[in-house]
């Protein structure tokens, strides 16, 4: 069985190490503060303040369509990132314990939730436990995605322990090994069996056709685009196969709700022909890449205007060994604003599994959060080994602040009565809307 370990052999790392005397400064800190609540060693991390008061709301239009089909206010977190970041950045000064660690930048996931994690193949069959969401990655401030996954945590359900999640994190970022629990166990396991095949459920082997359920909205794709998309897939296949192939089946869509809801998608099914032994499918999408919702954080915005490196890198440091199917391509056929419309290619592999917590118990899913908030450590600390100062100073800050952690309970806190007033003041609205035009 695969085991999940940090990315530190990746390409866009530097895989320089801290060093010892680094590590024993830091280590020495945090265990002074631990002994000595009075000492000035403590003071690294400001006291938190207003601890009460409500977050300040920002102008946002909600997309109507996903806020129908938000069930709770977890979903409506989902459907809304970059609501998130603009919240953040309008209530700066009111996060004493947040807003000193945005210093911290790395590479973020973005849309960091629990159910934004699964099971990936990689290029050896094996499956990887990681972050599965591409479409919101780049740099920005690292303790944004740990405040984000927390905030949604606890919107899942109030009991989450914080000290767990906190706690898991820093062992991630220490690169300490944690136990893997049996829920994620069984996934990569049954993961690993599902393999490379597209899913039963979305392809009929037998015909060569697509699956298509009758409430999901398709469309034809238009002959240039059709075009397009062969040729794309001349050169990603020449990478990954030697087989020939042709195009058996393929249809436009479109989500209707989370956070791509909205967003242009191309389903391909392409059968692959060795010379010698059996075809078989393979189902890859292309995905529309909008700029990710870390904007409104994000200080250099050209950093994530490129949207292939941006997602390459982002590959590499939540995969182990990616297979080549994972890229970015620019379609000129379709557009958006004008512009030709930078679209994620992957594949959709039966054995990519996304974690679902409706499927565990609650006992099961306390240990899957912990085990994510661990993997999320993993990420960060992937992405600042080329900064080993930052890695040192932004370990130690966590290690502080999960013996402390009062002031991060009460911004969480915060973001998460925001959420649940403006979910029920968004649903409330949309009833109102939805009975006077019954009425006209």
């Amino acid at each position: 069985m695969s085991m999940n370990m940090p990315n530190e052999s990746s390409p866009f790392v530097n895989r320089k190490r801290l060093t010892v005397k680094s590590v024993w400064l830091k280590t020495s800190l945090v265990v002074g503060c631990l002994l000595s609540a009075t000492s000035g060693l403590c003071e690294m991390t400001p006291t938190p303040r207003d601890s009460n008061s409500p977050l300040a709301n920002v102008d946002y239009s909600f997309d109507q369509e996903k806020v129908t089909v938000a069930p709770n206010s977890f979903h409506f977190l989902r459907s809304f990132v970059d609501y998130f970041y603009k919240l953040v950045v309008v209530n700066k000064n009111s996060l004493p314990t947040i807003a000193p660690q945005m210093k911290y930048s790395g590479w973020c996931v973005g849309d960091a939730h629990a159910e934004n994690f699964g099971t990936i193949i990689q290029k050896d069959g094996t499956a990887f436990f990681t972050a599965n969401d591409a479409d919101d990655s780049g740099p920005c401030p690292v303790i944004l995605d740990l405040l984000r996954f927390s905030v949604g945590s606890k919107l899942y359900n109030n009991n989450v322990p914080l000290e767990n999640i906190v706690s898991n994190y820093w062992k991630g970022l220490s690169n300490e090994k944690v136990q893997v629990p049996s829920v994620i166990k069984k996934m990569i396991a049954e993961s690993e069996k599902k393999g490379l095949e597209p899913k039963e459920s979305k392809v009929d082997f037998k015909g060569g056709k697509f699956i298509v359920d009758e409430e999901v909205p398709t469309q034809e794709i238009t002959g240039e685009t059709k075009e397009e998309i062969k040729r794309h897939l001349e050169s990603i296949l020449s990478d990954y196969t030697k087989s020939e192939f042709e195009i058996a089946d393929w249809f436009e869509t479109k989500k209707v709700g989370g956070g791509s809801g909205g967003l242009t998608r191309f389903e391909v099914l392409v059968k692959l022909n060795p010379k010698n032994g059996k075809s078989s499918f393979l189902h890859l999408e292309f995905k529309a890449q909008p700029s990710p919702s870390i904007y409104p954080v994000v200080e250099n915005k050209a950093l994530i205007e490129d949207t292939a490196s941006r997602v390459k890198t982002t590959v590499a440091l939540t995969q182990s060994e990616p297979t080549s199917l994972y890229t970015v391509v620019r379609m000129e056929t379709v557009k958006t604003n004008d512009l030709a419309t930078d679209m994620l290619v992957r594949p959709r592999f039966a054995g990519n599994l996304g974690l679902a917590l409706p499927d565990n118990t609650l006992a099961q899913n306390l240990e899957v959060l912990n085990y994510e908030a661990y993997r999320l450590g993993q990420i960060h600390r992937a992405s600042l080994l080329s900064n080993p100062n930052v890695l040192a100073d932004y370990t130690v800050e966590i290690a502080f602040m999960k013996g402390h952690l009062e002031g991060f309970k009460a911004e969480v806190e915060k973001f998460k009565k925001l959420y649940e007033l403006e979910y029920k003041k968004q649903k409330q609205a949309l009833g109102q809307k939805k009975s006077a035009s019954a009425q006209n």
